[in-house]
Formats: structure tokens, C-alpha cells, sequence
């Protein structure tokens, strides 16, 4: 009888361990296919990880991005009805995580914006609210506070001056806070805020308000001037950024 308990509880042990290894590959592999930007594949292979680890927050995460892009790549809506019912399931388990509020937002908008009425203020006003709760409770996200500002200033005409202001608040937030801050570094975010302020408003005077003021974020803000073939202002900038650059020298040798 002991023996037959122990067989029982040997297999049972085995069958526990062979499930988690098999998750373990479906998400890697999900992992993999997602790098690839092949979301359809990723997506099948997070769904056969959910099959054996349907606790797992994680997988709610990476489930709910893959087939929200894959909704973006394709247009259809199924994609994004599937991302929805994901970052559901990972705000009922980790109600405190703010990127699942800004894909809820990213999401209500994509299928407001496409259907038959389209995106009105009222639906609008819905909608931001996902945004507001997302930046309450990661205030420290760079992610969060830059996918915030870029869509705040995308709906434009529904914002209030505060709310504007707000916008280009996060935006500037979003190239400042990437952790870490060195003088070596230039923020991930800063081009796209440049491109995406520049395309929206042409306003000079505005992406030099947004740029730090360090030398690796005006050396991109010179590049993102080239590549525009902005030349005009480029004087003014380099200007700005050897000035920072001579003021990092004498630092360095003050602080040696």
C-alpha cells in the first residue's frame, strides 16, 4: 500500500514538474517569436504556456501586447477583443501594475477610433481616464509617461490647456527619468519625442524646451536636426551643446 502511494505520488510529482517545463518552453518560445515581431506565433505558443500555467501574471502581459500588435499589424478586431480579456485577467491579479491601464487605453481607443461613430469627447473622456490611473500607479514609469503624453497630444482637440500642458509634461518626464541618468546617456525615448513634437506642432522652441540640458541629449537632438534637414537651427544647438560639453569637462576635473 505504501509502495502504491509512493508510485502514485512519484508520478503525480513527475506530471507537476514535466507541466511547468512545458510552459516554460511555450513562453520562451512565445518570448522569441514576439522579438521577431511575429505576434501571431508568439500568441500561439503564450496561449499553450496559459494551457499549463494559467496563474502566471507574466504570461497575461505578453499574451495581452502580442495580440494587441498583431491587432494593429492585421486590423481586426478579434485580436484585440483577445488582448483585452488578457490585461483583464493581469489587472484582476496585479491591479497595481500602470502598463495594463495604458494597454486598456491603447485598446478602447484603437476600437472607438474604428467604429462606425468613431471617437467622440465623451468617449474620450472615458478613455483618458485608464491613462491617468496608469501614471498613479507608476509615477516613476518613463514607458508610461511618454505613451501618455504622445496620445494626450494625438487627440489634441479634445484637450484642455491643463490637460495640454499636462501632455508635454509627461513627454518631458519621459526623457528625464530613464534610470540611469548619466552623462554618457541619452534617454531611448528622446527621438521619438523629437520626431513626434516636430511632425505635430513644427515649433522650435518647443523641443528645446523638452531636451535635457546634458551633452548625449543635445548630440541627439543635432542628429535628429540632420536627419530632418533642419539646418537653420543647428547652430544654435551645437552651440548649446559644446557649451555642455566644456561644462562636464570642468566638472569632471573638479570632482578629481
Amino acid at each position: 500500500m505504501v509502495r502504491l502511494l509512493l508510485r502514485i505520488l512519484a508520478a503525480g510529482l513527475f506530471f507537476i514538474t514535466a507541466q511547468r517545463a512545458w510552459a516554460g518552453i511555450s513562453f520562451y518560445s512565445g518570448t522569441v517569436a514576439f522579438k521577431a515581431q511575429n505576434y501571431q506565433e508568439a500568441v500561439s505558443f503564450f496561449r499553450t504556456s496559459e494551457k499549463w500555467d494559467s496563474g502566471n501574471p507574466r504570461l497575461f502581459y505578453e499574451l495581452g501586447r502580442s495580440a494587441f500588435l498583431q491587432g494593429m499589424k492585421t486590423g481586426e478586431e478579434d485580436w484585440l477583443k483577445q488582448s483585452h480579456l488578457s490585461f483583464e485577467k493581469l489587472a484582476d491579479r496585479l491591479p497595481d501594475y500602470g502598463r495594463t491601464y495604458a494597454y486598456l487605453g491603447f485598446i478602447y481607443l484603437t476600437l472607438q477610433k474604428r467604429s462606425e461613430n468613431g471617437l467622440n469627447l465623451q468617449e474620450w473622456n472615458e478613455i483618458k481616464q485608464l491613462f491617468y490611473k496608469a501614471l498613479e500607479k507608476e509615477p516613476g514609469s518613463a514607458w508610461i509617461a511618454y505613451m501618455t503624453g504622445r496620445h494626450f497630444l494625438a487627440h489634441a482637440k479634445f484637450l484642455s490647456l491643463e490637460e495640454r500642458q499636462m501632455a508635454l509634461t509627461q513627454l518631458k518626464r519621459s526623457v528625464t527619468i530613464f534610470p540611469p541618468r548619466r552623462f554618457h546617456q541619452a534617454s531611448p525615448y528622446l527621438k521619438s519625442v523629437l520626431s513626434f513634437l516636430w511632425n505635430r506642432f513644427r515649433d522650435f522652441s518647443l523641443l528645446k524646451k523638452l531636451t535635457p540640458l546634458d551633452p548625449p541629449s543635445y548630440r541627439r537632438f543635432l542628429e535628429f536636426l540632420e536627419q530632418e534637414g533642419l539646418w537653420h537651427y543647428r547652430e544654435e544647438v551645437y552651440e548649446t551643446y559644446v557649451s555642455l560639453k566644456k561644462g562636464n569637462a570642468h566638472s569632471v576635473i573638479l570632482t578629481e
